[in-house]
């Protein structure tokens, strides 16, 4: 990678200006060996609650099976679920993610898996890839089986990702679907019997407000012996390299309660939003829970 101090800095003119100041210093202090073997590099933000700084979330994406550095009291998991994989199986991926909750804690907290794009809509290559995952991981036997018995033939071909939060003594295996429709996304709900407000969701996501300029793209569940109630569905404006665009979808956000003004005032202001990826908004069964902004871009080696 580039010089370290001269990267930081340009990546601080890309980032939202919330960004506490040091804490770029602390990631790469702390994850120096990691980030210089990943390829990607991405930033989450809460933007639902009005604060003055925030250290970000970090996620690190990475090739090889020699890339994934782990040096933490989640060592021995990572290691249990790469062992469960063979160097053909990780030629089969397209990639790893490892997610950091912010600069201060000594450990991994998620560790994900991306099958690569001629495997991707392979439904036999994700339950096989998932059932290995599943059995070197945590995630508790009874679990394993409902996880294995309820995945649709559809859902096994639209999962984009998969993983689990191990860092957070989290026994459950995150999805993120790939599903445009907001009714086939109410349909995999409905599939879960998850319990939270379906008209909430179809009077923002179904809206002509909404889907004139922006889509969804993604829906984030996780599953252990039932689905847990907290759910993310990914949002992007429909041509996401328009800083125009970005504003546009910030503003319905905000008049729709999910932005807090003093994060749409700073966001909107950023004349720089190249590395602007997708903004995430998470619901449970009592409704809106907050909204995530994510900005990401390729290491410079």
């Amino acid at each position: 990678m580039e010089n370290k101090e001269v990267y930081i800095e340009r990546l601080l003119g890309l980032l939202p200006p919330t960004t506490k100041t040091g804490c770029l210093e602390k990631f790469f202090d702390k994850y120096e060996s990691s980030i210089d073997r990943s390829n990607l590099i991405a930033f989450e933000y809460d933007i639902s609650k009005d604060y003055e700084s925030i250290e970000p979330d970090l996620f690190l994406f990475q090739r090889s099976k020699e890339d994934i550095v782990v040096k933490d009291d989640t060592t021995k998991v990572v290691k249990n679920i790469l062992n469960e994989f063979s160097n053909k199986d990780v030629n089969d991926l397209e990639g790893t993610i490892l997610e950091f909750d912010g600069p201060n804690h000594d450990i991994c907290h998620g560790f994900f898996m991306r099958l690569s794009d001629i495997n991707l809509t392979n439904e036999y290559q994700q339950e096989k890839f998932i059932n290995k995952f599943v059995k070197g991981s945590t995630i508790k036997d009874s679990s394993a089986t409902f996880i294995k018995k309820s995945l649709t033939k559809d859902m096994k071909r639209n999962i984009q990702w998969f993983g689990q939060f191990i860092g957070r003594n989290n026994h459950s295996l995150r999805l993120a679907i790939l599903e445009t429709d907001i009714h086939k996304i109410v349909d995999v709900l409905n599939h879960y019997k998850w319990k939270g407000d379906i008209n909430q969701l179809l009077g923002f996501f179904d809206s002509h407000d909404f889907k004139s300029k922006f889509h969804h793209d993604m829906l984030q569940i996780e599953l252990e012996d039932n689905i847990n109630q907290r759910i993310g569905i990914e949002v992007k404006p429909k041509d996401f390299t328009s800083a125009g665009d970005w504003d546009n979808l910030f503003n319905l956000l905000l008049k729709n309660g999910f932005m807090s003004s003093k994060h749409y005032t700073k966001l909107t202001k950023m004349k720089d939003k190249r590395l602007l990826v997708v903004v995430k908004l998470c619901f449970d069964y009592n409704g809106f829970i907050n909204s995530k902004v994510y900005f990401g871009g390729r290491l410079k080696k």
